[in-house]
């Protein structure tokens, strides 16, 4: 099929489907794919296209479409050409295209026969197919007797009666039909039973036929004294072996044959025996039972299904088909064996007698209260060597009739004996009544410490009542029914025991518990303070009765004041415990977080880079982060001694070799804060060049390069006629300039003076060079 691509990955983005609608029908539907080029359609016919995606749809030429605009059209071709649809799929416009071919007429399709003659039921007719155009598709109305209904080139039939055959077919989009009829001699001898008969040996079986017309003779290939004619369709047959019986029936002129094959099977005579051989067996003992192995040349396709009897006793753990299994003994079982070849059938059984495994006991379960006793016996006077386990409570071991007394605790009894060769055992469960649950009311009881618990119970069925109690505690009575309990501090319980009356549980039994009722929390609002600074904290103002001060880092000034004075250096949490005046609580916990602001974030700008020489005048500026507040003042030293000055930058004269700047201010959370820094200085230098280059970016003036307080008297330049070229004390110097205009590049002489700090005064005299 012809593509056509718009747009960028708008590739098989439709499906076409065809679905003709006209006598010439096409195939239900075709999906777009590289392989598929065209359609046929039948002349005058018309053909249903559909896109399955997108939308926007235009069909064309559009004169040959019912709707060109819709998802799914009727098209009735005008010529055999391209007919194409366009349409829009996640915003791309696509297209597809498919070629309809309308044949130029009418394509033709007939049937040929090899023969119109009457034929006998099952002669074999060879028909073939004869079409003008390609054949894609046959179909026929029946295909009783025809031997491939979907060859489009011919095939074989071999009717048993006179049948009509219509045979459809679509060829150049064309549907086409033709029909023949053979003709069939009316005779019909058929099998009424299978043609595979299963017989034991020593059984009889029958041969049933259906026969038309009636009255026909049948001639048999085999009479002897295994067969017997019943009547002209019916037969008796009574092989010792496997046999085939054949029938033939004849009428004008057609011959049918019949065949029936006897199979005649047999079983092999063999009896059950049990291994290992003896009378009666334990429980769990495995045993084999077996017969003799079974010649498979002589019976291939015996079989063995086994049974037991009584299904829940013991179990068949490994079987196989050679008819011999292994068993796991329970109890006393008969087991069957159904024995099969094809129609044999023989079932044979063996009884297996087994001792009962378990000892059968008076008592087999019991519930009483510690302390009780009763008997239990060995109902069965067979056994020996009586062994009971445990020995905890019983009056002997090794007998028949024990004497149980009842334990505190449930305990499972077992006893083990010899019954004939085989071990057996039985077991006694003694359970215990409930304890009857004495309600104490309350049941969970929450106070402080000193407070009085009035506690009371039921006791009309209760005897011997004992009260006591455990942890921090005491109770006003021992044995009455409204104990009063004096709480001393963390967990407390009550405990009732007694006697009950009626024989339904062993005892009575309460609790009730006590706890100190949960401390009330609350928290104050934070208090900023400055760190190492002695801070007092109002507690007052908050309606504390005897409070308790910690804190978790610092010290506070008192413990158990209303005025506390906490110095902290970090940031941490003030505790206060106090009465509380909820009565749900015995204590007040109350916090206050206690912040110790960060400081500032600082540097110092020095303003120029460093070396300076030693009793320079520097520029000290201190930057903080945050900015400081307007009108922070700022109290600065060098070397502990003060500078005048209170803003954040200073002029500080470095007179010592190291010079300690320090610098006090006051944060914005009204804390002091102090920064230091140490600024080293060299003796006081002086450099004076050979060259200088007043048209490039460095070097650009003659100057004196002065480290420390050196100071220039007198700075002289000549040009080499001893004129003065440049005369000055500035530190800047000469820029290459006389009058306003550009000295010429050459040698010029210098004569400087300098004094040092100290007042003497240094001549230097020499030559410079000036380069352009």
């Amino acid at each position: 099929m012809q593509k056509v691509i718009y747009l960028l990955f708008c590739v098989f983005a439709l499906h076409v489907n065809i679905t003709s609608t006209s006598a010439a029908t096409l195939a239900d539907s075709i999906h777009i794919q590289p392989d598929v080029d065209s359609i046929y359609v039948c002349p005058g016919g018309t053909v249903t296209l559909s896109v399955d995606v997108g939308s926007d749809f235009n069909w064309s030429p559009a004169e040959d479409f019912d709707d060109p605009t819709a998802q799914t059209v009727v098209l009735t071709p005008s010529a055999s050409q391209w007919y194409y649809v366009t349409a829009t799929v996640d915003d791309s416009v696509c297209t597809d295209s498919i070629y309809v071919t309308i044949p130029s007429s009418m394509p033709t399709f007939s049937v040929q026969v090899s023969t119109l003659d009457t034929v006998c039921p099952l002669d074999i007719v060879s028909v073939s197919f004869m079409s003008s155009e390609t054949i894609t598709e046959i179909s026929w109305n029946t295909t009783d007797g025809v031997d491939d209904s979907e060859s489009v080139i011919g095939t074989d039939i071999a009717p048993l009666e006179t049948t009509e055959y219509i045979v459809t077919v679509v060829a150049g989009g064309c549907t086409l039909s033709d029909t023949f009829t053979i003709e069939v001699v009316p005779f019909r001898f058929r099998l009424n039973t299978p043609d595979t008969i299963y017989l034991c040996l020593g059984d009889a079986g029958n041969i049933s036929h259906n026969l038309f017309p009636p009255g026909i003779n049948i001639t048999w290939s085999l009479l002897d004294s295994t067969i017997e004619i019943l009547t002209q369709t019916l037969a008796r047959v009574n092989p010792t072996v496997s046999t085939t019986y054949s029938a033939t029936a004849m009428f004008e002129g057609c011959v049918l044959t019949t065949t029936t094959f006897v199979r005649v099977d047999s079983l092999p005579d063999t009896a059950l025996v049990v291994i290992p051989l003896m009378d009666p067996y334990c429980a769990g003992e495995m045993i084999t039972i077996f017969a003799e192995r079974a010649d498979t040349m002589k019976y291939p396709d015996i079989m063995f299904q086994w049974s037991i009897i009584p299904t829940s006793g013991s179990q068949i753990e490994d079987s196989t088909n050679t008819g011999n299994i292994f068993v796991t003994l329970q109890d006393t079982t008969q087991f069957f064996r159904v024995m099969t070849n094809n129609a044999c059938i023989d079932t044979s059984s063996v009884m297996v007698n087994v001792i009962p495994p378990d000892i059968p006991l008076s008592v087999m379960d019991t519930t009483l209260c510690p302390g009780d006793m009763f008997m239990v016996e060995i109902l069965d006077l067979d056994v020996m060597d009586i062994e009971w386990t445990p020995e905890q409570g019983l009056s002997c071991t090794d007998c028949l009739d024990p004497t149980v007394t009842v334990q505190p605790n449930p305990i499972t009894y077992m006893v083990q004996a010899k019954k004939d060769r085989c071990t057996v055992s039985g077991m006694l469960n003694v359970t215990l009544h409930p304890t009857l649950l004495i309600n104490i009311t309350p049941n969970l009881a929450q106070a402080c410490p000193g407070d009085q618990i009035p506690f009371s119970f039921e006791d009309s069925l209760l005897t011997n009542v004992e009260v006591s109690i455990t942890g921090n505690g005491s109770v006003s009575c021992d044995d009455c029914p409204n104990p009063v309990v004096t709480y001393g501090g963390g967990q407390v319980q009550l405990f009732v025991n007694a006697d009950e009356t009626s024989d339904m549980h062993c005892g009575a039994s309460g609790s009730a518990t006590i706890s100190m009722k949960p401390d009330e929390e609350q928290s104050l609002a934070s208090t900023v303070v400055c760190a190492n600074v002695p801070t007092t904290i109002p507690l007052a103002q908050f309606g504390f009765v005897n409070p308790v001060i910690s804190i978790n880092n610092g010290s506070v000034s008192c413990t158990n004041c209303l005025t506390p004075q906490v110095t902290i250096s970090q940031t941490t949490t003030l505790i206060i415990e106090s009465e509380s005046q909820n009565p749900g609580a015995c204590k007040l916990t109350t916090t206050m977080i206690l912040l110790v602001p960060a400081g500032d974030d600082f540097t110092f700008d020095l303003g120029t880079d460093p070396p300076f020489g030693q009793g320079e005048v520097v520029s000290i500026s201190l930057v903080t982060d945050p900015l400081p507040s307007p009108g922070t003042l700022f109290a600065w030293t060098v070397n502990n001694n003060p500078i005048t000055g209170t803003t954040s930058t200073i002029n500080a004269p470095l007179n010592e070799q190291s010079n300690t700047i320090h610098v006090e201010w006051t944060n914005s959370f009204g804390c002091l804060q102090a920064a230091d820094t140490i600024i080293t200085t060299v003796p006081p230098t002086y450099k004076i060049p050979n060259a200088f280059t007043p048209d490039r970016e460095l070097n650009t003036h003659f100057k004196v390069d002065i480290v420390g307080n050196i100071e220039i008297v007198e700075m002289l330049v000549f040009n080499r006629w001893g004129q003065v070229v440049y005369e000055g004390t500035s530190e800047d110097g000469w820029d290459g300039r006389r009058d306003g205009e550009q000295a010429p590049p050459e040698v010029y002489a210098y004569l400087i003076k300098l004094r040092q700090p100290g007042g003497d005064i240094i001549l230097e005299k020499g030559d410079v060079t000036l380069i352009r």
